[in-house]
């Protein structure tokens, strides 16, 4: 039996974008994370709405898969990422420090800088729990 992937989608992506579950490693570019790991995260963070934890929990592995990897590519034209990075380097004046970061691979501070400066914003402040370092890196080189 399939599940609506559409709110699967959108419960998953919750999880990530709102509340900060990272999806990828550490690593350049990056991998997806275990997806066992992944699925518990989103039940836990999920456990206060159980349809949703239903939903998850019922999803196979390949749905669950599918989902997750939309989440990266339509986290810019969903939630405007690019326009929050340009606003930290334009704004905020940390274009610079952005792209020295970049150049020495310190993509755990490029994160820690971003949280910082958007905080304040719920619909901001986890964006970059959504995409790998690799895509992350494209976004500064596009400044």
């Amino acid at each position: 039996m399939s599940v609506d992937m559409q709110s699967l989608y959108k419960h998953v992506a919750w999880c990530v974008w709102h509340e900060g579950l990272r999806l990828y490693d550490n690593g350049v570019p990056g991998q997806l994370k275990d997806l066992s790991f992944l699925r518990s995260s989103c039940l836990k963070l999920q456990q206060h709405h159980e349809a949703a934890g239903a939903l998850i929990s019922a999803a196979s592995d390949s749905e669950l898969t599918a989902v997750m990897s939309q989440i990266e590519s339509r986290v810019d034209r969903e939630h405007n990422l690019a326009g929050h990075i340009r606003w930290l380097a334009y704004h905020a004046a940390r274009h610079a420090e952005l792209q020295n970061l970049l150049a020495e691979g310190k993509y755990n501070e490029i994160r820690s800088l971003y949280y910082r400066h958007h905080n304040h914003n719920s619909n901001a402040r986890f964006l970059l729990s959504c995409v790998s370092n690799g895509y992350l890196a494209d976004l500064i080189k596009g400044l």
